[in-house]
């Protein structure tokens, strides 16, 4: 760290416990809902009488010049216990960084601070490693984690949208998530899920601001007993002089003024917006504006980046009284009264699930009806046509139509106004917090939750009490009790395999095909080497050639399924025809034969892996995926070495050449499993087990 450490540790209220809270970005920096939350948590424990807050907000190369030279942790405009984590080398694949020295900064930022509670708003732009490090920093320490979308979950940006036709996905899994991003393999997302969940194994408590997300990531994994229902709070921005805005009763004959608050972005729909704009204007209405509040478009996708700034573009262009649309750009929340004060409706078209929608509390702040997307959070807190309106999420068509309405309805705008809830208070979010600081948790169900919004249930309390986190010189469990737990669960994933038809098969097809390309990949190289006589640079540009075959597989599998059946796909890819062309390619011009070899031997051993697996989880429990897929490993790897040994004794007696044909023909035996079953005749991937 460059900056010296200056904290109110160093005053005279040092006997509180220190909250050290980590934001993605500063919401001064970079607008968002996360970070608006996490500084509103901050700001509501500055007068706590138990609690000190102390700040840690990540920044990007959005802003090079607060990246001063050899600063990795820097205080925050001279602000006390704020500071600015300088993100870089970030991987957004693993969630890690990979620059020590800002690892080491950030160990000495902890060491200093020792904070008793580390709260993360997000991982993002940290690394998720940070969390097991703090833990052994600081292995004392309660450590909190509140997650505001699906990023452990999800890879699109957390956002649970699939990525090729923008539909909302209800459930993760490997050969999901592999279809969204054909370029990984489903073993990739299976990796990336371990990798994840061990280090989110350090929290000692989860929370979520909306009641659906908790099931979502209870089905992900994450111990239900450590999920709670916090939700997002904020300080009235409409109170002036202590006094509450009112709702409006004068008599208007329209409410024909409509606003957008948030990131200009695709997941936030403001193209939506304008599309329906567009349909309204073609159809003769244009009885209505909109104002569109809001920045970072430049983290839009350049296809929605460039439909927003044509429209910016002809709406310039119109006459003043011409123009339906006006984009008044960014804003801080003290401008929020100004801004809501120019329009009648608050518009919130969100194109994903929303974990809590923060403008939703602001627009009922000022007593603004919502007029929402029909999904995740917005449909859990806006009650259709009783305090607001819904549409289908998308749908330009549907929003007009909304628009229209209110626009034209008489008495609509009153009706949804006076009927519209408080918004979460700040108060009510830090006194839930501390609860869950404090390591017993006295809070309403989520179950309970009404509108996503804890505190309003019709149930009596439940005690529920966080796992109890490890403490340094505790007693480990015992290694007995540890091994007899694995070894039930390795008896009970095989025992399921082996009396399940199609997973048997699909074991022993498995089973086979690693065997024999272990027997033939063992000669391979030394046979292009001994025999054909390539140097290594040739056969690197062979190899990455052929290669390209599982890219190409990767990206066709889901279509060829769709097209002739899944269980013929299985069937026809099984056996790795490709591999007899490498032992036939002639010596005098080889290169050929081994690429082709090569790329269709990828291309139908990604098509066979990929389509099996998502056969194999859909006939597995939930419960039982794990043990599933840690005994098909075992029992398909096993013979990897066994294949290996036969290889090179093989190579060493009847030849290279020899030993590939072997190789090559006994993986084609891997389709007979098959064939003697009834994989074949599965058209498409069964419906998900029950759990």
């Amino acid at each position: 760290m460059s900056d010296k450490i200056s904290t109110s540790d160093k005053n005279p209220m040092s006997d509180k416990k220190t909250v050290l809270l980590v934001s993605l970005f500063h919401p001064e920096l970079v607008r968002g809902g996360a970070q608006q939350v996490c500084y509103e948590l901050f700001e509501g424990l500055r007068d706590d009488p138990e609690y000190r807050p102390v700040l840690l907000a990540s920044i990007d190369a959005t802003y090079p010049a607060l990246y001063k030279s050899g600063a990795r942790i820097t205080g925050f405009d001279e602000r006390p216990d704020e500071f600015l984590f300088l993100s870089r080398d970030y991987d957004h694949w693993w969630h890690r960084t990979s620059d020590p020295l800002l690892v080491e900064s950030y160990t000495e930022f902890l060491e200093q601070i020792r904070p008793d509670v580390v709260h993360f708003h997000h991982f993002l732009t940290y690394g998720v490693e940070l969390i097991s490090l703090t833990r052994r920093v600081l292995p004392e320490a309660r450590l909190v984690m509140t997650f505001h979308e699906f990023l452990a979950i999800c890879n699109a940006n957390g956002h649970m949208v699939r990525r090729f036709d923008n539909s909302l996905c209800r459930t993760a899994s490997q050969v999901r998530c592999h279809q969204c991003f054909p370029e990984r393999s489903p073993e990739d997302f299976f990796v990336r899920k371990l990798w994840l969940q061990s280090h989110l194994g350090a929290i000692d408590a989860f929370t979520c601001p909306s009641r659906f997300m908790l099931d979502h990531y209870a089905d992900w994994g994450l111990a239900r007993d450590k999920l709670f229902h916090v939700t997002n709070g904020q300080r009235d921005y409409a109170t002036a002089d202590d006094q509450p805005v009112q709702a409006r009763q004068e008599a208007r004959e329209t409410y024909n003024r409509f606003g957008f608050f948030g990131q200009i972005i695709d997941a936030k729909g403001v193209h939506i917006i304008l599309r329906a704009v567009a349909l309204l204007r073609a159809e003769g209405f244009t009885d209505f504006t909109v104002d569109i509040n809001g920045g970072n478009l430049n983290y839009a996708s350049p296809e929605v980046r460039a439909e927003i700034e044509e429209f910016i573009e002809a709406e310039k262009e119109r006459p003043a009284g011409e123009r339906l649309v006006w984009f008044n750009g960014s804003y801080a929340t003290r401008e929020l009264r100004s801004r809501m004060a120019r329009i009648d409706w608050c518009l919130v078209p969100s194109m994903w699930w929303e974990a809590f929608a923060l403008v939703i509390s602001e627009a009922w702040m000022f007593k603004k009806p919502v007029i929402c997307s029909n999904v995740g959070a917005m449909a859990d807190r806006v009650r259709d046509e009783k305090d607001g309106l819904q549409f289908e999420m998308g749908d330009p068509a549907g929003l007009a139509r909304t628009i229209k309405r209110a626009a034209t309805e008489p008495g609509l705008w009153q009706r949804l106004a006076g009927a519209l809830p408080a918004p979460p208070a700040r108060e009510v979010m830090v006194d839930g917090f501390r609860r869950i600081y404090n390591g017993t948790c006295e809070i309403e169900p989520a179950s309970t939750a009404v509108n996503g919004v804890g505190g309003a249930a019709a149930r009596p309390k439940e005690m529920i009490r966080a796992r109890p986190r490890s403490r340094a010189g505790s007693a480990p469990p015992q290694a007995e009790s540890i091994q007899a737990a694995v070894l039930a669960d390795v008896k009970e994933g095989l025992n399921f395999i082996l009396r399940h038809e199609v997973l048997r098969r699909l074991a022993m097809t498995l089973a086979l095909l690693n065997l024999f390309a272990s027997v033939f990949f063992t000669a391979y190289l030394l046979y292009a080497v001994r025999v054909l006589h390539l140097g290594p640079s040739v056969i690197g540009v062979v190899l990455a050639l052929a290669g390209l075959g599982g890219i190409a597989g990767a990206a066709t599998a889901t279509r060829l399924g769709r097209r002739f059946g899944v269980g013929r796909v299985i069937a026809a890819s099984a056996g790795p025809v490709g591999l007899l062309l490498i032992p036939l390619a002639p010596r005098a011009a080889p290169i050929p034969w081994l690429i082709a070899g090569g790329f269709t031997e990828s291309f139908a051993l990604m098509v066979f892996y990929s389509t099996q697996l998502g056969v194999r989880q859909a006939l597995t429990p939930a419960r039982l995926q794990g043990r599933m897929t840690g005994s098909m490993r075992f029992l398909i790897q096993a013979l990897v070495p066994v294949g290996s040994i036969v290889g090179g004794t093989l190579g060493s007696t009847i030849g290279l050449r020899s030993t590939l044909w072997v190789g090559a023909i006994g993986s084609l035996s891997g389709v007979v499993p098959i064939l003697l079953s009834r994989i074949p005749a599965i058209r498409a991937i069964p419906e998900q087990a029950e759990p």
